[in-house]
């Protein structure tokens, strides 16, 4: 519809009412990292437009990387877009996808939108961590990268999850 114009993309989307937007985000990430045609500067903007809806652009591209590692054919466009969204590989990207699908229960609810809520939460945190390491010294910047490396670490324990928001809370407040 749009191409890879993100100045039209981001204000054909702000025409939406903001209930809508979030999966209209969704979209737009899951097309820039399967179907290609965005530069990194395109991907730039876009992230930079979809403001508070970063969460759910990101999670598009998440799904994209699953299903093209799925498939096997994982592309140059799919690394780009992952590391301009998510910030990790394209790799790392799927096994996050792959890794919330397992993580996900019936019983908590409507299955596909538990996964994608997983797949949010889980980027979260990894944005959380990073910002949190770059204000801090280079010991924790390793420590915070050691825990990047497993995609399910956000969701192994529940207690672990609010453990680890109540240590990025006392840290902010340092």
């Amino acid at each position: 519809m749009s191409g890879t114009d993100p100045e039209y993309i981001a204000s054909a989307i702000m025409r939406f009412p903001d209930p809508r937007r979030d999966d209209l985000w969704s979209g737009i990430g899951l097309a820039c990292a399967y179907a290609g045609g965005a530069e990194r500067d395109d991907l730039s903007i876009l992230r930079n437009a979809c403001g508070g809806h970063w969460p759910h652009f990101a999670q598009g591209a998440v799904f994209a990387a699953g299903a093209r590692q799925r498939a096997g054919n994982m592309a140059p466009h799919t690394e780009l877009a992952c590391q301009s969204l998510c910030g990790m590989s394209a790799q790392r990207t799927a096994q996050l996808c792959d890794e919330t699908l397992r993580n996900v229960t019936e019983s908590t609810g409507v299955a596909y939108e538990e996964w994608r809520r997983l797949i949010r939460e889980h980027l979260q945190l990894n944005k959380e961590l990073s910002d949190l390491a770059a204000s801090c010294g280079e010991d924790y910047r390793a420590q915070v990268a050691q825990q990047q490396t497993d995609p399910g670490h956000a969701f192994t324990h529940a207690k672990e999850r609010l453990r680890t928001s109540s240590f990025l809370r006392a840290a902010r407040n340092v």
